[in-house]
């Protein structure tokens, strides 16, 4: 993004930050339970008069809402999930899109992340930017060599890995493969429960799609389901009381 007098996606070729909201907020009232997430960076090359601004983000985000829920209040958009600071759990994605509640008035939401390079103005909280809950495997200068002890570390630590980039400059299924599961790698299977792998950003698809979803795909959402399902705390099942017989 770039800031400014109103701001923009370099990235969207041109395209205002509002415009963009406008866009997502129709596909979201439009299209029940449905959940999006828009990333949101500063770019890199741009000098102070250009530095995008915490709380023009959220003004702009209170105008776009108003059009599409016209009663919100501000800082308060029932389109956006807006996460409070740790140590406090994410919903589920059911609970973010009121799967259950058939009152529910509001039933898909956006999570607005960035980066942490937005200016904010002195004492200025964001109202609807909420933290990032993955975090990027990509580092300048990757190559074979340093990739694997970079993922082994990562993965030692609890959180959702976002694995970037290294698959583009070797083009290598079978590397990525390795990295993901080998000892010296990521070793996802020995990982601690609550570290996955959400997200994978290949440039070699179009060539090894069946392999990247029908093998890759489907033995990490096994893992990622075994792991879930041991967070599930079981109720406890009550012991049965011996009743007494009465005697005459």
């Amino acid at each position: 993004m770039h800031g400014g007098q109103s701001l923009g996606l370099v990235d969207g070729y041109g395209v205002l930050y509002s415009e963009f909201l406008r866009e997502a907020f129709r596909f979201l009232t439009t299209n029940p339970h449905q959940a999006i997430v828009l990333h949101l960076s500063d770019n890199a090359v741009n000098n102070n008069a250009y530095r995008v601004n915490l709380m023009q983000v959220d003004d702009i985000v209170d105008s776009v809402c108003k059009e599409f829920v016209p009663n919100a209040p501000k800082g308060a958009c029932p389109l956006i999930h807006i996460q409070p600071p740790a140590p406090q759990a994410w919903p589920t994605l059911k609970q973010l899109v009121s799967l259950d509640d058939k009152n529910a008035k509001i039933k898909s939401r956006a999570i607005i992340t960035n980066s942490g390079d937005f200016h904010a103005p002195d004492g200025y909280q964001t109202k609807y930017i909420s933290p990032m809950f993955w975090q990027n495997s990509w580092f300048e200068d990757q190559s074979t060599s340093t990739i694997e002890p970079h993922l082994n570390q990562m993965c030692k630590n609890s959180i959702s890995i976002g694995y970037e980039d290294l698959a583009r400059k070797i083009n290598n299924p079978s590397y990525l493969n390795e990295s993901i599961f080998a000892p010296q790698g990521c070793n996802i299977r020995a990982t601690p429960t609550q570290t996955r792998i959400s997200m994978l950003m290949v440039d070699f698809y179009q060539t090894h799609f069946a392999w990247i979803k029908d093998t890759l795909q489907s033995q990490l959402l096994e893992i990622n389901w075994n792991k879930y399902k041991q967070t599930i705390v079981k109720p406890k099942k009550g012991k049965k009381g011996k009743g007494k017989k009465g005697g005459n």
